[in-house]
C-alpha cells in the first residue's frame, strides 16, 4: 500500500524538521505495535462481546509525524483506535471514555494530567502510556501477533471510533468506520482526483488536526496510500503555514474555511505570494465555503490554482462528493458524486426532488438570493464510503438510516440510506449544492433562510474579514430573523451599519438582517477544530450590542 521507495520523505515536522523516510515510518510501526503487545493490546482478535471491535485504544495526542505510526500499529494488531481532540479538557475525556469504553490510552506527557483527571472523575482505573515512551527505542523487538482481514471481515471490522456531532445535533456521538471504508476510500480517492492524488510529487500541508475525519482520513491514509509528502503541523498557525509552504515547496493545501478566508484576505498572506502562487490545489471541506472566497483567493494567488471545495463528513469518512479536475467544477458546488456513491434529494414530504434545470451556476446563486422555489431536500446518501452506523447509540441509527427499497439485489454498502440532515440541490450535470444543515435553518417570515448563504455574501464585502449568521426570535412580529456576527476591518458601528445595509439591499427581506448585527472586537467567530461554526454558542450570548441598519425593517 505504501510507496516503494524506502528513502522518500513520508511526513516532516514543520516545526523542528525532523521527517520520517518511508522505511522509517515502517520501522516505528514495527516499534509502536511491538510495545503495545506488551500493554495487552491485540492478543486476541476477537477481545469483545462485539465481535466487530478490537481492543480499543483511546489515541489522545496533537498532530506529529509520529501519528500515522500509532495508528498503522494499533490496526496491524487488530485494535480499534479512538481519536481524541487535542483540545479536549478532562470533562470532554470523560464522555468519550464513558462511551468507546477504551482498554488503554496513548497519550502527549504534557495531555497525561487531563487523562488522569478524566479517569478521576469517573472513578476508572486505566493504563496509559504516552507517545513519548512508545517512541524510545529498544535493543530488540519481542514478538507479536499479526492479523490479516479477509475482504467480509473487513467490511463489518472497526478500524476507528470517530467522534462526530451526528446528523441530528446533540452530544458527540462515536462514528463506526470499518477497514473497508477506510480503503475504498483511499482508492475512490486516487481515481476520481489521480492530479491530486495519485501524484507522488505533491507535497501537502498537514495542518488540521488528525483526529478529526478530514485529516484522519488525508495525512493518516491517503497520502501514504498515494506516496505523497506531508509536512505536519502540530496546530495552527498562519504564518507558520505561510513559513512551511514557502521553505518545503508545499503544492497542495487540505483547509476548512477558516483558512481559506485568511488566505483570501490576512494581510500577512503579501509577502508570501510569490511562493503561494507554485500551489496547484486547495481544497475545502469540513464546512461550506462562499463561492466569493474561492474567486477572492484566486485573484489574490492566481488563477491556475484548482481551488475546490469537496463534500463529506465523519458518518462517510470524508469525501462523497469530490472532482476537482472535473470540466464542470464551479466554485458554488461540492462537485459530482464520487464512484459507487449514491444519492438522492428527499423534500420535506419525502418525495425525491429531480435535478435543477440549470447549468450556469451564477444563476442557481442567483435563485437562492431570490428566494425561488427549488427542488431542494434532505440529501441522503448510500455507498462504500457511508459508516457502519453509531457506536452504542441505536436511537441515533434509527433516526440517521432509512432501509433501501432493494436492499435484498445490491451489496453490502447499498442497503441503507444515510440522512446527512444537509439540504442540497442537484443540477443537470449531476453537480450538488448544499444550501445548509437543516437543523441550522432560520425560518423567517415562514421560509426557509439558510446561514451559509448569508455568511458566503458577507465575506464578498471588503470590510468583513470573517463572520457567522443565526437566527433570533423576534416576539413582536412572531417569526425568527438573521442576525450577523462580524469580524470586521474598522470594528466601528457606523460600518457594521454601512454593511447590513449593503448586504440587504442584495436579498429579499425574509432574508435581511432584521435580528441586527454585532460587532467582535478583539474576538474570533467560535468554530470547532473542522472550521464548522459553533452556532449554539452564538445563541448563549447575553448582553451584546446589536447594532441595526436604518433601512432594515421587518
Amino acid at each position: 500500500m505504501a510507496p516503494s521507495q524506502g528513502d522518500k520523505k513520508m511526513f516532516i515536522s514543520a516545526e523542528t524538521g525532523e521527517s520520517l523516510t518511508t522505511a522509517q515510518q515502517w520501522a516505528t510501526v514495527e516499534l509502536f505495535a511491538s510495545k503495545l503487545y506488551q500493554l495487552g493490546i491485540g492478543h486476541s482478535l476477537r477481545p469483545n462481546s462485539d465481535a466487530h471491535l478490537g481492543d480499543v485504544v483511546l489515541l489522545y495526542v496533537k498532530n506529529s509525524i509520529y501519528i500515522p505510526a500509532a495508528h498503522w500499529a494499533l490496526l496491524d494488531l487488530g485494535a480499534t483506535v479512538a481519536p481524541a481532540a487535542a483540545v479536549y479538557k478532562a470533562r470532554d475525556l470523560v464522555h468519550q471514555i464513558e462511551l468507546v469504553k477504551p482498554k488503554l490510552i496513548v497519550c502527549d506527557a504534557d495531555l497525561k494530567s487531563e487523562a488522569v483527571e478524566a479517569l478521576k472523575i469517573l472513578s476508572k482505573k486505566m493504563p496509559i502510556v504516552t507517545m513519548e515512551e512508545l517512541r524510545q527505542p529498544v535493543k530488540k523487538l519481542k514478538q507479536r501477533q499479526r492479523f490479516r482481514l479477509s475482504r467480509p471481515e473487513a467490511a463489518k471490522r472497526v478500524a476507528a471510533l470517530v467522534m462526530s456531532s451526528g446528523t441530528s445535533g446533540g452530544l458527540p456521538k462515536a462514528v463506526r468506520v470499518t477497514h473497508h471504508v477506510v480503503t475504498s476510500n483511499a482508492q475512490c480517492s486516487a481515481i476520481v482526483a489521480p492530479d491530486l492524488f495519485d501524484d507522488p510529487t505533491n507535497v501537502i500541508s498537514a495542518v488540521l488536526p488528525m483526529s478529526h475525519i478530514y485529516g484522519y482520513f488525508k495525512f493518516l491514509f491517503a497520502c501514504f496510500y498515494t506516496g505523497e509528502t506531508c509536512v505536519v503541523h502540530q496546530s495552527f498557525d498562519l504564518k507558520a503555514v505561510l513559513d512551511a509552504q514557502q521553505k518545503y515547496g508545499i503544492t497542495s493545501f487540505f483547509m476548512v474555511p477558516p483558512i481559506i478566508i485568511a488566505l483570501a484576505k490576512s494581510p500577512i498572506v503579501d509577502e508570501y505570494i510569490p511562493s503561494l502562487q507554485k500551489l496547484r490545489f486547495i481544497t475545502s471541506g469540513a464546512a461550506p465555503l462562499g463561492g466569493n472566497v474561492i474567486e477572492d483567493v484566486k485573484r489574490r494567488l492566481g488563477s491556475h490554482i484548482a481551488v475546490t471545495q469537496m463534500y463529506g463528513m465523519t458518518e462517510s469518512i470524508l469525501s462523497t462528493c469530490f472532482n476537482p479536475s472535473d470540466a464542470d467544477v464551479a466554485s458554488r458546488s461540492v462537485g459530482k458524486l464520487c464512484g459507487n456513491i449514491e444519492a438522492r434529494i428527499v423534500g420535506h414530504d419525502g418525495v425525491d426532488q429531480p435535478a435543477y434545470n440549470e447549468t450556469d451556476p451564477d444563476k442557481i446563486d442567483a435563485a437562492f438570493k431570490r428566494g425561488d422555489a427549488l427542488p431542494s431536500g434532505e440529501l441522503w446518501l448510500r455507498g462504500p464510503a457511508i459508516m457502519a452506523g453509531y457506536h452504542g447509540n441505536c436511537l441515533a441509527n434509527e433516526e440517521s438510516f432509512v432501509d433501501a427499497s432493494d436492499a435484498a439485489t445490491v451489496p453490502h454498502y447499498h442497503r441503507k440510506w444515510l440522512r446527512t440532515g444537509d439540504v442540497a440541490v442537484i443540477d443537470v450535470k449531476g453537480r450538488i449544492v448544499i444550501v445548509d444543515r437543516t437543523k441550522e435553518m432560520i425560518k423567517s417570515m415562514g421560509r426557509a433562510v439558510a446561514p451559509a448563504e448569508i455568511e458566503a455574501l458577507l465575506l464578498s464585502h471588503p470590510q468583513v474579514m470573517d463572520c457567522a449568521v443565526i437566527g433570533v426570535h423576534v416576539p413582536e412580529k412572531g417569526t425568527e430573523a438573521a442576525r450577523a456576527f462580524l469580524v470586521l476591518r474598522d470594528a466601528q458601528a457606523s460600518v457594521a451599519r454601512d454593511v447590513a445595509a449593503w448586504l440587504n439591499d442584495q436579498v429579499p427581506s425574509y432574508k435581511r438582517l432584521h435580528g441586527g448585527v454585532v460587532v467582535f472586537r478583539g474576538e474570533v467567530i467560535p468554530k470547532n477544530a473542522s472550521g464548522k461554526i459553533l452556532r449554539r454558542l452564538l445563541r448563549q450570548r447575553k448582553g451584546d450590542e446589536v447594532v441595526f441598519p436604518e433601512r432594515a425593517k421587518l
